[in-house]
């Protein structure tokens, strides 16, 4: 076993009236993985946007390292699909304005609840990974912001990047505000809400209520990444990964599903780039070295 440091964020919830859940934000800095085991790696899509005839937002798709990471994908908001809530998920999605739609859940450590929706037709923003989404405001009918998400600099240490934030309610006055973190904005009158970030597990924007057109915005597509010692440890399979170095790490992003797997560290000098002076004509191999740069060799038995 060795343990690697990790993010994985689920696909965000899709708006319906309220905005969606943020998906699950999980991060660890000591993720157990086996040697020589091939993980499936599962970024999950955001859930698709809905139409004005449709009910209740679509969750968004789990993202995982095998079974041993899963971070929950996010509730869609509600839509009056026969609830007065959004849907439960990593982050719960916004609740339906004009008909007092309350709050859902959020998993556990993986995110938030979605605020209400209140009358006036203003409805709650979806659930973030560090803030809660707000509720609806009846006067002026203003949709309920979507909460936070989080900060994370595993790809490039001290560059900050936002994800899982959540989608802002709709509303007939003024539309609430996508979180920090791929959130979209939710909608007024009869305009499209915006989408979520893709590989931020943003929620996406809620429609406003009673609206004859306009669709929802869709839930942002997920992220797995896996940062670890370059030197500790040699990568035998990263199938779809984008590979990166700081610090004398290596960093592997998912945007889309893949696998991973890793062996042990190659023997040998980390970077033997040159062999200035030989004295055989054919050197066949070279059993170990004992300086990470290697100027000559006098002798080759």
């Amino acid at each position: 076993m060795a343990n690697f440091t990790t993010l994985v964020v689920a696909g965000g919830g899709s708006g319906g009236k309220g905005g969606g859940g943020a998906g699950g934000f999980l991060e660890a800095e000591d993720t157990s993985l086996t040697i020589d085991t091939e993980y499936t790696i599962t970024v999950g899509a955001g859930g698709a946007s809905i139409n004005p005839d449709a009910l209740d937002g679509n969750d968004g798709n789990d993202s995982s390292i095998g079974a041993v990471v899963v971070a929950t994908a996010g509730g869609g908001g509600d839509g009056g699909g026969g609830g007065t809530s959004g849907r439960n998920g990593g982050s719960g999605g916004g609740g339906l304005g004009g008909g007092g739609g309350g709050t859902s859940g959020g998993t556990g450590s993986q995110g938030n609840d979605g605020g209400s929706g209140v009358a006036g037709d203003a409805s709650g923003g979806g659930g973030g990974a560090t803030a809660v989404g707000s509720a609806g405001i009846t006067s002026g009918s203003v949709g309920g912001n979507g909460g936070a998400g989080t900060a994370n600099d595993i790809i490039e240490t001290g560059t900050d990047v936002y994800y899982a934030g959540g989608g802002g309610g709709g509303a007939t006055g003024t539309a609430g505000s996508g979180g920090a973190g791929g959130g979209g904005a939710g909608a007024t009158g009869t305009d499209n809400a915006t989408n979520g970030d893709p590989n931020t597990g943003g929620g996406g924007g809620g429609a406003r209520n009673n609206a004859a057109t306009g669709n929802s915005g869709a839930g942002g597509s997920g992220i797995v990444v896996i940062r670890f010692s370059t030197s500790a440890h040699s990568i035998t399979t990263k199938t779809n990964a984008t590979e990166t170095s700081d610090g004398g790490d290596t960093i592997l992003t998912w945007e889309t599903s893949g696998a991973f797997q890793f062996g042990a560290p190659s023997a040998g000098p980390a970077n033997l780039k040159t062999l200035d002076t030989v004295s055989k004509a054919n050197i066949k191999t070279i059993n170990s070295v004992a300086l990470a740069n290697v100027k000559s060799i006098d002798t080759v038995t």
